[in-house]
């Protein structure tokens, strides 16, 4: 597969949407199911993190730019909630610069290309293996379930400290589906 598909311009937060579309529709295509903005027992987000039949967690850092990557230090704290960690970046990106030793994904909004494969993690301990397979079901469940009643599905808290309600995407058999497709979907039978 070429991954050549161009990429929306504007903000880092808009092109990284789009690889992670791509990405989940890529991981959906090998058996995984992915979340998005995954929180972490250590308080960390998880770009992208998808989970397999076996109870496999594959966990992706999305990168959009170089200066997205020099900033970011704290991908490395990732490493002990997933059995695959994966860097993904869009076809521009300077792949040289990243570390070697982890899995990398080229990606666009349509799907992903693996240019390297992840290195085995140490294995998740049991407890905490059991303890992100129910908080990935549960968070995905309560995702669903807020997007088919229309409301929002995250809370974040802005610079000011206030509280704000915002809708993450959801992907349904390897796309993502809008609120207002979920409704319809779900009268149809295919949820």
């Amino acid at each position: 597969m070429a991954v050549n598909q161009i990429l929306p311009q504007g903000t880092e937060e808009r092109r990284a949407v789009a690889l992670a579309r791509g990405i989940a529709r890529a991981l959906f295509h090998r058996g995984f199911e992915s979340l998005m903005e995954f929180p972490l027992g250590n308080g960390r987000r998880a770009d992208v993190l998808a989970l397999d039949g076996a109870g496999r967690f594959t966990l992706v850092e999305i990168k959009t730019s170089e200066a997205d990557f020099r900033a970011d230090s704290k991908w490395p704290e990732y490493l002990e909630y997933c059995d695959c960690f994966y860097f993904a970046v869009p076809e521009d990106f300077p792949a040289a610069i990243l570390p070697p030793d982890h899995g990398l994904l080229v990606a666009d909004a349509y799907g992903a290309e693996e240019l390297r494969p992840s290195a085995e993690l140490p294995p998740l301990h049991p407890s905490r293996r059991r303890t992100q397979i129910l908080s990935f079901a549960l968070l995905g469940a309560g995702r669903l379930q807020r997007q088919l009643a229309g409301g929002a599905t995250n809370v974040e808290i802005d610079e000011r400290g206030v509280e704000r309600l915002v809708q993450v995407p959801v992907v349904l058999r390897g796309d993502v589906v809008r609120p207002d497709q979920l409704a319809g979907l779900a009268i149809a039978g295919h949820l």
